[in-house]
Formats: structure tokens, C-alpha cells, sequence
């Protein structure tokens, strides 16, 4: 028979992540904390754990002390997940318009060092090269931004993973519509041909090569106003090491930059635009302080579609409009396989 005394919940951990760069480990073991970590013994044979969260967005493990009247004790690891969770995995090895900008062990020609001992492409058109160098409307994550400000301020890929709302987050609104998200698949057949690729990435280097094939298997985000509402049920959303220079890009270069964009192992091809809705929840979730700032304030960043987000709301851009970029990828489908990280590697199909 279990010892009712001493079968209790002894340890939870689990991490926050307000900030950028290591997630904060939190651990609780005081009797205060755990006593809403609740264990019932039902039988002999049988626990009952009841905890409900309150607020916290991200897994946690819980350590159950299970002790019988002979005084053998055992140790058990539960992991509880929340309905909509969010964890970080480091950043960088970034590849921008298809030629890296910030890798660890470059295997592509025409390697130069940051400063930090990563790797650069070097520009074949331009000799002032990628740190600095506006290229195709973007500046690459060592140029403008990260010159003059010092650092970057996030670093980290986040995770995001949805699996049911509820009657109180289980809405947004914006420009006085509200609007129910939906989980399910935003993407569409890109319907691009490899010229339309070729012509994108032409400035940056002739060595990326972008097949028939990879263009007629490639994926992107709907720009159908039906698909504004709908949210991957578990995506990564791109560190700011993919960020773009002060100008943004144009809504055409945005979906190009997004589908050729790759980080951390994570191949281009399977990269995408935020829908309206997966900006909304991230938004919300930066807004309560539970993940690190994702879409600044007062700047404009391209939806997938067409529109661009501005403080929590949707415009209809004029002709010409230049946005600033966050990509996803969509975990729920292409799982969480690499590449290698010092290649730029073209998949568009698992």
C-alpha cells in the first residue's frame, strides 16, 4: 500500500522567458508553492494529480515522490503541458537572400569574419560586403541594426505550440473586427517558378541554385483573406539575427526573403510569412510579458496577407509600402530535423 504521507508532489521546475538570451530556470520546493500541485490516492495501485495552470505558457515537470508502508520510495518525472505553450532554442546561422550572414563554420566560398568569429558571404558585387552592405533592400543582422546598436536584443528562435483556446483567449480583435482563430494550415502553392527565385536572390550570389522542382513543391502563406484567422498549431518564429535594415522590403521581397530564409539548421524552402493571427497571439503573448519582445511596438511588420501590423492592428498598404520581416516554420509539419548549419540547404519537401 502507498504511504499517503510521504507520496507528495517534492520539486516542479520549469522556464521562463520574459527575456532575451538564456531562459530563466525557475524551481519551486517550498510547501507553499506546491501545495497547488495536488495528489490523491485513489486506491492502493492508484494516484490522481490535479494541477490547473494559471497564466504560465510553458511546460512544466513536476517530481512525484511515491513512497509505499515499506518505506521504498521512488522518484517520477511528469511533464504537464499547458494548451498553448511556448519554449526558446538558440539562434543564428543565419542565411539571408540565400548566402549566409552570420555562421559558425562557413562550408560556402568567399568566407570573412565578424568580429565575434562567425562567418560572413562576401558580396561579389559589392566590396563593402554583407555588415554593412545594403543588399536587395535588406541589410543582413550584421549590418545597420546590429552596428548601431551594439547587440541585438533577441537572439533566440521561439516555439510556439497551440492546441486548443478557449471562451477567453480564443479571439483577437483588430480595427474593430474581432476574429476567431482558427488552427489548421495556412500555406498555398507558392505557383513560383524558379525564375522568380533566381531574380531575387541574382544580387547576392550566383552559387545558390533554386530548381523547377524546389519552385513548384514550395509553400507559402496564404494571402486569401479566409486564412488572416488561422494559426499553425506549433511554429518556430525567426531571431532577430533575420531582421532588416531601417527600410524593410516590399511585400514581394518579404514573401521571397521569408521562403529563402534558413537558421540554425532549419533549411530554406519550409519558411514562411506569419499569418495575421499567428502575429496577434505572439503580439498578446509579448504583451503579458511572457515571451521576450517579438514585434516592436510602433514598427510596421508584413503579415502574410498583403497587409502589415502596427501595434496591434492591420493596415492595407500603399504602392511601394517597405515592411520589416519576422519568418516561421512550420514545425508541425517538417518536425524538428537540421541541416547542416554552415550550408545553405534548399528543401521544400520532407
Amino acid at each position: 500500500a502507498l504511504d499517503k504521507t510521504n507520496t507528495k508532489v517534492t520539486q516542479v521546475d520549469y522556464y521562463t522567458y520574459e527575456t532575451s538570451g538564456t531562459p530563466r530556470s525557475n524551481i519551486l520546493t517550498n510547501a507553499a508553492d506546491l501545495a497547488k500541485y495536488k495528489i490523491d490516492i485513489t486506491s492502493d495501485k492508484e494516484l490522481t494529480f490535479t494541477h490547473e495552470f494559471d497564466g504560465t505558457y510553458t511546460y512544466q515537470n513536476i517530481h512525484l515522490q511515491v513512497t509505499n508502508n515499506e518505506g521504498l520510495t521512488e522518484t517520477v518525472i511528469m511533464t504537464q503541458y499547458p494548451s498553448l505553450y511556448i519554449s526558446t532554442e538558440d539562434g543564428g546561422n543565419v542565411f539571408i537572400d540565400g548566402y549566409f550572414a552570420r555562421v559558425e563554420n562557413a562550408t560556402m566560398s568567399g568566407a570573412a569574419k565578424n568580429s565575434d568569429g562567425t562567418y560572413y558571404g562576401k558580396n561579389t558585387t559589392n566590396y563593402n560586403k554583407y555588415p554593412a552592405t545594403k543588399d536587395n533592400y535588406a541589410i543582413t543582422p550584421y549590418g545597420y541594426l546590429f552596428a548601431s546598436l551594439g547587440n541585438l536584443a533577441q537572439t533566440q528562435i521561439t516555439n510556439v505550440y497551440v492546441t486548443a483556446f478557449n471562451s477567453e483567449n480564443g479571439y483577437y480583435t483588430t480595427g474593430g473586427e474581432t476574429y476567431y482563430y482558427k488552427i489548421g494550415d495556412p500555406r498555398v502553392s507558392a505557383g513560383w517558378n524558379s525564375s522568380s527565385i533566381i531574380k531575387y536572390l541574382s544580387k547576392s550570389t550566383s552559387n545558390t541554385s533554386w530548381t523547377s522542382s524546389n519552385c513548384a513543391n514550395l509553400m507559402i502563406a496564404s494571402t486569401a483573406n479566409s486564412y488572416r484567422s488561422v494559426i499553425a498549431p506549433a511554429f518556430k518564429v525567426s531571431s532577430a539575427w533575420g531582421q532588416c535594415s531601417e527600410d524593410g522590403v516590399t511585400f514581394s521581397n518579404a514573401q521571397k526573403r521569408a521562403a529563402t530564409y534558413q537558421e540554425n539548421g532549419y533549411a530554406a524552402g519550409r519558411w514562411r510569412l506569419p499569418t495575421e493571427a499567428e502575429i496577434m497571439f505572439v503580439a498578446y503573448m509579448q504583451s503579458q510579458g511572457n515571451i521576450p519582445t517579438l514585434f516592436i511596438d510602433g514598427a510596421n511588420y508584413w503579415a502574410s496577407s498583403g497587409r502589415y501590423y502596427n501595434s496591434g492592428n492591420f493596415y492595407d498598404p500603399s504602392n511601394g509600402v517597405q515592411c520589416y520581416v519576422r519568418t516561421v516554420y512550420d514545425t508541425w509539419y517538417w518536425g524538428g530535423t537540421k541541416c547542416p548549419t554552415g550550408t545553405y540547404t534548399i528543401k521544400t519537401t520532407k
